[in-house]
C-alpha cells in the first residue's frame, strides 16, 4: 500500500480537518479526499465521519491510527538508513582557553 495514503490519513486524523491537512501536506482538499477514498476502498471500511466543521475517526479509523503511525515511522527509519551519508575525512575542532 502507498505510504502516502497513511501519511494523508494521519494528517487528517491529527488536524481533524481535510482542509488543514491539505495545507499541511501541500495538496488540494480534493486530492486528500481521493487518497482517503483509496485507503478506505483498500481496507473496505470508512475511516472518518464528517461532523460540523471537523471530521472524526470511525471505530475503524481509531483501530488504524496506531498501525499507520508505526508503518510511517518504520518506513521513515528504513529510508533514513539508506540516505545516511557516512562521514569521511578528518575533523579538526579548536577550543579556546578560558
Amino acid at each position: 500500500m502507498d505510504i502516502d495514503l497513511y501519511r494523508t490519513f494521519l494528517a487528517i486524523a491529527d488536524s481533524r480537518s481535510f482542509t488543514a491537512a491539505a495545507r499541511q501536506v501541500g495538496r488540494t482538499q480534493s486530492a486528500m479526499s481521493q487518497q482517503v477514498r483509496r485507503l478506505e476502498d483498500s481496507l473496505g471500511h470508512p475511516l472518518f465521519e464528517h461532523g460540523p466543521g471537523m471530521v472524526n475517526l470511525t471505530e475503524y479509523g481509531k483501530t488504524l491510527i496506531s498501525y499507520a503511525r508505526t508503518i510511517t515511522e518504520t518506513h521513515q527509519a528504513a529510508v533514513s538508513v539508506f540516505r545516511r551519508e557516512e562521514f569521511r575525512g578528518v575533523a579538526v575542532m579548536g577550543v579556546a582557553d578560558a
